[in-house]
């Protein structure tokens, strides 16, 4: 592995550590896990929601309909090929 590519990720892995560190110490409940303290606006809640949706279409959706038509239409998984 080159040297600049495993700085990288060790400066990531201790940047992600820190962050954790610095937040576990502002969760007090269960309830500050999970829910953000019920302080997250309306668009983060959209937001989140969206992304499970399509996170459930890509998981168990679009596999079982490239499946369905044996692999002929490939646009819906990379992308528009024009």
């Amino acid at each position: 592995m080159k040297l600049p590519i495993l700085i990288a990720m060790v400066l990531y892995m201790a940047m992600v550590i820190w962050i954790g560190v610095i937040y576990s110490k502002k969760t007090k409940t269960s309830e500050d896990y999970f829910l953000g303290g019920r302080g997250l606006g309306p668009w983060v809640t959209a937001m989140s929601a969206e992304a499970s949706d399509m996170s459930s279409w890509l998981l168990m959706g679009l596999p079982g309909l490239k499946l369905e038509d044996r692999g002929k239409e490939i646009t819906s998984l990379y992308g528009s090929s024009r």
